[in-house]
């Protein structure tokens, strides 16, 4: 068994959108005034999988370092570059949290966002990564309105998001707030530790003190590097995001991550507030104007409890135009793209990493054939 398919879009994404999903590709001559179509195949039985090579990966964030386990795990013999070192962006904030994504309706960006979520958990859990399970949404500002548009969903099991009132709300926060939502799957995680675990594979080598390699076609290239894409590649439709986040000192009772617009993570000596998204914005330094501004949004979502202070953290994202990852192959197929994972890299790193690998490997991935053309890199060009 096997299917046979003909295009009459001949274009440089449709072609790798089919050989991404297994199909082997042909482009021919046209019919009448149309120069060129395409034709592919696709065989009814599971490819053969190719014995694994040798691979270099750009970047030790949650992109290049989930990528990396992947292949490592598959038995491919994995180096990664990046002269800053493992988790030096926006991966090396104290915390990160991973969840699903809150939005209207469960369409495929929310799918991808659940799927990468819970893969993060469930690898977490594989490698021994500490993490604090569970999220609390409060419905508060605006903020409130994507909490109550989560729980209009119907379908979604308890284990993922169910709604709590006051007295639970208040007794999940560790003081008296409002109503919410609270995410069971959720995790919060120290960026840095999830790193290092993903990268501590025998079959992957680490080099921090010299540029990356060039791809070829006997040693292929997956670019993660995260906001320096932005003045290293010539994509289209990405750009960088500054995001400031607030280091405070302990705060008893807050045992679980509190979402309301930013959030407060909570650790073993201290609690991340966090974090900014401001576009346009360039400057590196920690700004005292943005500290102040988490600290009143914090305050007016948690009357009452006292919050101090102790330090700062500046980072920059990369994030596309549609707020999606951006994932493939460029027209050779010698070097991959994993990048644009904005505010959810701890999340979508690791699992579209997974899938990098099982792309390249030639067989089937656990990625719907309708994210392989919502994430092609050429999607934002004219």
């Amino acid at each position: 068994m096997g299917a046979r398919l003909g295009t009459w879009c001949s274009a440089g994404d449709v072609r790798r959108s089919l050989t991404a999903l297994g199909w082997s590709v042909e482009r021919v001559s046209g019919h009448a005034t149309k120069r060129h179509r395409v034709q592919a195949r696709r065989s009814g039985t599971t490819p053969q999988r190719p014995s694994p090579g040798n691979i270099h990966i750009a970047g030790a964030g949650f992109a290049g370092a989930g990528a990396a386990r992947a292949f490592a795990e598959r038995g491919w013999s994995v180096t990664v570059f990046d002269p800053s070192g493992p988790a030096s962006g926006a991966s090396g904030n104290p915390r990160s949290l991973v969840q699903p994504r809150l939005a209207k309706g469960l369409d495929a960006a929310s799918h991808l966002h659940l799927h990468a979520a819970l893969f993060a958990a469930r690898q977490m859990d594989q490698l021994g990564v500490a993490s604090i399970p569970g999220a609390l949404h409060l419905g508060v500002g605006h903020h409130g309105e994507k909490v109550k548009a989560a729980l209009s969903h119907e379908g979604l099991p308890a284990t993922l998001i169910r709604a709590v009132d006051e007295d639970e709300s208040s007794k999940l926060a560790g003081c008296r707030v409002g109503p919410g939502a609270w995410f069971a799957s959720a995790r919060s995680v120290a960026g840095p530790e999830y790193v290092a675990a993903l990268l501590d594979h025998g079959n992957i080598e680490v080099r921090f003190d010299e540029p990356q390699m060039t791809a070829c076609e006997e040693t292929p290239m997956v670019w993660c590097t995260g906001s320096s894409a932005v003045n290293e590649l010539d994509l289209s439709g990405l750009h960088q995001i500054r995001g400031q986040l607030e280091v405070l000192a302990p705060m008893p009772g807050l045992n679980h991550a509190v979402c309301f617009g930013h959030y407060l993570l909570p650790g073993e000596d201290s609690v991340v507030l966090g974090a900014s998204y401001d576009h346009g914005d360039s400057d590196p330094a920690v700004r005292d104007d943005t500290a102040q501004a988490s600290l009143e949004l914090a305050q007016a979502a948690l009357p009452g409890v006292p919050m101090r202070r102790t330090g700062g953290r500046t980072s920059f994202r990369l994030a596309s135009r549609d707020r999606l990852p951006v994932l493939g192959p460029d027209d050779q197929g010698h070097c991959w793209f994993s990048l644009a994972h904005g505010s959810r890299g701890a999340s979508t790193g690791p699992f579209l990493g997974a899938f990098l690998a099982d792309c390249m490997e030639g067989v089937p991935g656990a990625l719907p054939s309708v994210y392989i053309s919502r994430l092609r890199i050429g999607r934002f060009e004219s």
